[in-house]
């Protein structure tokens, strides 16, 4: 799903900004729908949605930008860790908004 969330919004001349917990497995996926889409407006950004400091530490950074921010989508699945507590399994946030 989350692949073709950003294909479909790059594909509209949306940037995206991927936020992901594991940039560097995301980049191949990046440079890929860069290629598909011809849009070179998707980057990635660091973030991992279980721990909140990290949330909030992205949501600091998108503000300091200054960005109007745009379709918001999150595609994200928690599992339990083998101590019993939550954790991001997965996760991507896309935030993406056009330039005017």
């Amino acid at each position: 799903m989350g692949m073709e969330i950003t294909r479909a919004v790059a594909t509209a001349g949306y940037q995206v900004i991927m936020a992901c917990r594991d940039p560097q497995t995301a980049e191949p996926k990046r440079q890929l729908l860069m290629r598909e889409t011809g849009n070179p407006r998707i980057e990635i950004a660091p973030v991992d949605l279980a721990p909140l400091a990290s949330v909030a530490a992205f949501a600091e950074h998108l503000l300091k930008r200054g960005e109007l921010l745009a379709l918001p989508a999150d595609t994200q699945a928690a599992a339990i860790d083998g101590r019993g507590e939550p954790y991001c399994e997965y996760g991507i946030l896309y935030v993406c908004h056009r330039s005017s």
